[in-house]
């Protein structure tokens, strides 16, 4: 099934500074590769995502890029993530995050970290 292509819904995004605030201050965390995943429940059925990518990490062209994989990538594999989350990703290193398939396979395996943690 070909995944829709766009924006992400406003009810699955992470819009406010306060929502990336307290997911830094009280959300779980957790690495795959050069992605970490910062989660939270919201009390809600619905998964809303934020995406992070660190100005170090490069120019803007190749944020705006890694950005795009992610989104893409979190299209892909959302169905494997529990429901009800707040999740941040940041990556932590570019390189490896310009690929689709090499991003897709580090968030089907942080899916598996995730559903293993809970109960």
């Amino acid at each position: 099934m070909r995944q829709a292509h766009g924006p992400l819904p406003t009810a699955e995004r992470l819009r406010k500074r306060g929502d990336y605030l307290r997911l830094r201050a009280s959300g779980a965390r957790l690495r795959s590769g050069p992605i970490r995943v910062q989660f939270t429940p919201n009390g809600t059925k619905t998964t809303r995502l934020g995406i992070t990518v660190p100005k170090f990490e490069g120019l803007a062209p190749l944020r705006n890029r890694i950005k795009r994989i992610l989104r893409e990538s979190w299209r892909t594999v959302r169905a494997d993530f529990p429901p009800g989350l707040d999740i941040v990703l940041i990556v932590d290193a570019a390189e490896p995050c310009t690929e689709l398939a090499a991003v897709v396979a580090l968030l089907e395996r942080a899916a598996q970290k995730l559903n293993s943690k809970r109960p």
